[in-house]
């Protein structure tokens, strides 16, 4: 059996600078050894900061691969994974569970 899940989050910016600061911060702490130019290179966007951020937090990449890998012993083996940041998303998730929307939440904009 294969199974896909699709996750969706959310997130207001409320202070880009203080996003970005953050983002290049954690970069840093994962790639120790880089430059503050390193990670201002590295981290440049709204969709670089969110992956940074999700990848430190284990969310996403190398922490999150590590803990699912100990779930293979229990019959569950990851296997591909795909990320994509949208700005200004048209139709927002609200705060808290949204189970019962009336919009398709991972519908693409017609032409994408």
């Amino acid at each position: 059996m294969h199974v896909a899940v699709r996750i969706r989050r959310d997130f207001a910016v409320t202070d880009a600078p203080a996003v970005l600061a953050a983002a290049r911060a954690a970069y840093r702490q994962v790639n120790t050894g880089c430059s503050q130019a390193d990670a201002e290179e590295a981290v440049s966007s709204a969709a670089d900061a969110i992956f940074v951020i999700l990848d430190h937090a284990g969310i996403l990449g190398p922490k999150a691969d590590a803990a699912l890998a100990g779930r293979a012993a229990d019959g569950l083996t990851a296997q591909g994974q795909r990320a994509q940041v949208r700005i200004d998303e048209h139709d927002r998730l609200r705060a808290g569970p949204d189970c019962f929307t009336a919009i398709d939440v991972f519908a693409l904009p017609p032409g994408t």
